[in-house]
């Protein structure tokens, strides 16, 4: 690996470094021999987190080599290396193994471990399902009675040497064998390594954070004081970093606020009654402790009531503030203290006594769970709990500087509007300044804890940071060290266009009123589906809310919209297979899966998503997964949202607090963070079409707004300076896209190809032979078949209706193709009431193997049989990947595929062809079978 010379310290790089990537380390250096904070921002793709990993790593590994620090202080005791997601972190990982720091067995190797909670790190059968608080409960239990197996052996597997010894035996087992061991030890790897050498994972990680010198975690375990108590983490001398740090305030105000409802408060009592009964039947409990017990329960169940009473009362009055349609009550943040003592009579003096029954509580459900093998499950009282910590963790001054109390009624679900109930009323704490919790982890000894130091130094790091001033601002903290890179690709790989309108000559301008307006959405769609058309493999539109996304999609669904005989939707999903970002964030890997798969098979796939969601922040589409984006509207906040409305004037109250002051210019105003928290959900989603130095792809931007200069030049330079504004998608866009795909390498029709073409996945001659023929056939029907269950799959998910009148129809009717089968001579016997093997037939007919096999083997021999099988795989390959575009209806034919792993069934292959190649199909088809034939 190339090794640098920067600021007189050796880095090994895994690469020949871009100069950018030299100076990012070169600041990465500065800040820690001074023990200065750094900022650094660096467009998606330059390598910086090779960068910032290598540029750390070297500067410790030295520290640790010389075993002292620099003039300024001691060596450093950690690494901290935060993201905002394990998603990220894995990525993060993979990249460390990379590095000559994470090399196995290396001379520079450096140690590390990945912290998680139980509810991704627990594998006790016990625990699975429950809530977090419960998990706890249910760990503890277990652990005072020797009933864990996995935590029973942690000692004995970490005096053995532990994963690193298991790792160590891998690799030496496999150094001369080509396929190395996998080495990453992320999440997954731990949680799996646990369940295959029966250790618990969740406190093997723990304890070797005291013995490593790099700790993986999410950054709420830094900026969350509680989390780093409970967890025991030690900032003393560390370095900490925050990478992907571009929503760290917004993330950090949000894990700093604290919200309970009245469905939580009733959840609580319920527990609280279940907590009574599992003590009156535990035999165990002294007497005495018992009915201690019972009446804590009672008074506190009673208490609960009242509350809930006071805030569902307290609103009758209330009315709608600002911008916000929804009754509110909003105070100073101190005002929830005296709400809390006046309605529960809990004080700061008080809090642990309370916080003791709710602990009993959680405690007696779990134990009767292990007994009875139920769920513990105790959601209202860890809320309860969580409220209250969290609440008199904080001084009044912070309070009152930094918080908002709220009171209002949540925004009914469907199960509200379904069974006609109200939804709860909320009690927030909402945190208006992430300055409050940063300056916390950043401060260092504590009134409990004097020997604590303060972090040597914070690195926070993203593609999107600009303006740096504002960004430090809203942190409360001075960044000396500061760097904001330039991107390393040429001008000929990015393509940057705006839109104005629509070809029905509708402005393009998703503005809410605007929304529901016919004239937007007609042009709005006939524009998405134009560019569906032009970019290749795959293509990213983001929207500002599943709300707006939905909607798009329901209009767009519509007949007529496109044309008299087509909408808008269909015309999209005939040019790529279509894929939604679901709201649930769980469900978004398999969606991501989806559709890499559909682009691995050679096809093309559209993701429609949201700004701000999973695949926008994060996630990784390089090369044929992201050739293009296209961003519809400007994610600006929901300004009917009271959080906004209390964000914004609370930022205008603390500019008009500090004017004269030294940092009082570079306090945001109200309206400028407005536009800068869309500005920087804009260039993260804008980040997925470019991921390394070779990557290339177009961007268009589908609302007149971006055709401003002042908007423009607030877009990273890379983007913004070379936009090109249309008024519509006319001839010369199309050539303009052409013509960059063309120059890029990529040549591909803008009109007629719905599809990329792809070669078959096994070429197969009638006269090969052997079981190599037969495997590979086998293997080509089965990706075949695949590919066609998931596009129509697909296809069905999108009309519903379509599908339900094809199941109704059924193989009755559907049995006969539109030509008889005398038109040809089919190489196996048509079996009794069914249609053709080939043919026009119904998705939903199926045939099952016996049927199969008592007509095919009359004629055919086994080798006869795999040659026929791979044959009109290939062909129906073919097919389906060269269909092409009409103005006709289309129809679905179908060519009927067996699988080896779904051996009770014959499905369809569905291709889709326009009427005026049904004809070569027919004749193609017939050659192919006459072929297989003659044997």
């Amino acid at each position: 690996m190339p090794a640098y010379d920067i600021n007189g310290l050796t880095v090994h790089f895994p690469h020949e470094a871009y100069p950018c990537q030299v100076d990012y380390m070169g600041k990465v250096i500065e800040g820690l021999e001074g023990c200065k904070n750094v900022l650094l921002e660096s467009p998606t793709g330059t390598g910086k987190t090779l960068s910032l990993l290598c540029g750390v790593l070297g500067w410790v590994t030295q520290a640790v080599k010389n075993n002292e620090g620099t003039q300024n202080g001691p060596p450093p005791t950690k690494v901290f290396y935060s993201s905002r997601t394990h998603a990220q972190l894995k990525q993060v990982i993979k990249e460390f193994r990379r590095t000559e720091y994470g090399k196995v067995g290396g001379d520079l190797e450096v140690t590390m471990t990945v912290l998680g909670s139980r509810d991704q790190l627990c594998i006790h059968p016990r625990a699975e399902g429950s809530s977090s608080t419960s998990k706890n409960a249910i760990c503890t239990s277990l652990r005072q009675n020797r009933k864990c197996r996995f935590y029973n052996k942690l000692d004995e597997f970490m005096e053995q040497g532990g994963l690193k010894k298991v790792i160590d035996d891998e690799v030496e087992k496999n150094k001369n064998k080509k396929k190395q061991h996998k080495v990453l030890l992320d999440i997954e790897d731990l949680t799996s390594a646990g369940q295959t050498h029966g250790f618990c994972p969740f406190y093997y990680s723990r304890k070797m954070m005291s013995s490593v010198s790099v700790v993986f975690a999410p950054y709420n375990y830094l900026v969350d004081p509680r989390l780093r108590k409970q967890i025991g983490i030690d900032l003393s001398d560390a370095i900490l970093i925050v990478d992907e740090a571009h929503n760290i305030a917004s993330n950090t105000a949000e894990a700093s606020s604290f919200s309970i409802n009245t469905l939580n408060i009733t959840e609580a009592v319920n527990e609280l009654s279940r907590a009574r009964v599992a003590v009156t039947s535990d035999t165990d409990l002294p007497v005495g402790e018992a009915s201690t017990r019972i009446k804590d329960y009672d008074l506190l169940s009673g208490i609960l009531k009242k509350l809930a009473h006071h805030l569902e009362m307290s609103l009758l009055k209330a009315k709608p503030s600002g911008r916000n349609d929804t009754p509110n009550i909003t105070s100073h943040g101190s005002d929830v203290i005296t709400l809390i003592k006046e309605q529960t009579s809990v004080t700061t003096e008080s809090l642990q006594e309370f916080l003791k029954v709710m602990e009993a509580c959680v405690s007696d459900i779990a134990k009767a769970s292990v007994a009875s093998g139920t769920k513990a499950d105790t959601p209202g009282v860890e809320k309860l709990s969580t409220f209250l910590n969290g609440v008199f963790s904080l001084s009044k001054e912070s309070l009152d500087e930094s918080y908002k109390m709220v009171i209002f009624k949540e925004k009914p679900d469907k199960k509200h509007v379904k069974h006609n109930v109200q939804p709860p009323t909320q009690l927030g704490v909402w945190c208006m300044d992430a300055s409050v919790a940063m300056r916390k982890m950043m401060e260092g000894c504590t009134e409990t804890d004097l020997e604590k130091r303060p972090p040597r130094s914070l690195i926070i790091t993203s593609g999107t940071l600009r303006p740096l001033d504002f960004f430090a601002a809203e942190l409360g903290l001075d960044f000396p060290v500061r760097l904001q890179n330039p991107h390393v690709i040429s001008e000929s790989q990015i393509m940057t266009m705006a839109i104005r309108q629509g070809d029905n000559g509708a402005a393009l301008n998703s503005k809410f009123a605007n929304r529901s307006n016919p004239m937007y959405i007609k042009a709005l769609g006939i524009s998405v589906a134009k560019i569906v058309s032009m970019v290749p493999h795959g293509l990213l539109v983001f929207f500002q809310s599943f709300t707006f996304m939905n909607e798009m999609m329901e209009a767009w669904k519509k007949p007529g919209t496109y044309d008299d005989s087509h909408s808008i939707y269909d015309i999209i999903s005939n040019r790529k297979f279509i894929i939604q970002e679901p709201p649930q964030t769980s469900l978004a890997p398999t969606k991501i899966q989806e559709y890499c798969s559909i682009i691995d098979e050679g096809n093309g796939a559209v993701m429609f998503a949201v700004f701000r969601g999973k695949m926008a922040e994060g996630m990784d589409f390089p090369d044929k997964y992201a050739r293009g984006v296209a961003l519809v509207g400007i994610p600006y906040a929901n300004i009917g949202e009271l959080k906004v409305t209390l964000k914004m004037s609370h930022l205008e109250e603390k500019r008009n607090r500090n004017k004269g002051s030294a940092n009082g210019n570079t306090i945001v105003s109200g309206s400028n963070w407005y536009t800068l928290d869309a500005l920087r959900s804009i260039n993260q989603a804008v980040g997925r079409v470019i991921r390394h130095s070779k990557d290339y792809g177009t961007v268009f931007f589908l609302d007149e707004r971006y055709d401003s200069k002042g908007l423009q030049v607030q877009l990273p330079a890379w983007v913004g300076h070379n936009m090109v504004t249309h008024t519509t998608i006319d001839d010369s866009f199309v050539n303009n896209v052409r013509g960059f795909y063309n120059r890029n390498g990529l040549v591909f029709s803008t009109v007629s190809k719905g599809r990329q073409h792809v070669k078959p996945v096994t070429k197969l001659s009638h006269n090969d032979g052997g079981r190599k023929r037969s495997l590979e056939a086998d293997k080509a029907t089965e990706n075949a078949f695949n590919h066609a269950r998931r596009y129509q799959e697909l296809r069905d998910a999108q009309n519903p209706g379509v599908k339900k009148a094809r199941l109704e129809q059924g193989i009755a009717s559907a049995s006969v193709s539109s030509f008889s089968s005398t038109d040809f001579k089919a190489p196996v016997e048509t079996p009794p009431g069914k249609s053709l093997q080939i043919g026009a037939v119904d998705y939903a007919s199926k045939y099952t193997l016996q049927e199969y096999k008592k007509s095919v083997k009359k004629t055919l021999s086994a080798e006869q049989y795999d040659i026929w099988k791979a044959l009109l795989v290939e062909f129906a390959q073919q097919i389906d990947t060269a269909s092409v575009f009409m103005k006709d209806r289309f129809v679905p034919w179908v060519v009927i595929a067996f699988t080896p792993k779904n051996a009770d069934l014959l499905r369809c292959h569905v291709v889709t062809l326009p009427p005026a190649i049904r004809k070569e199909y027919l004749q193609l088809l017939k050659a192919h079978l006459k072929l297989v034939s003659k044997g």
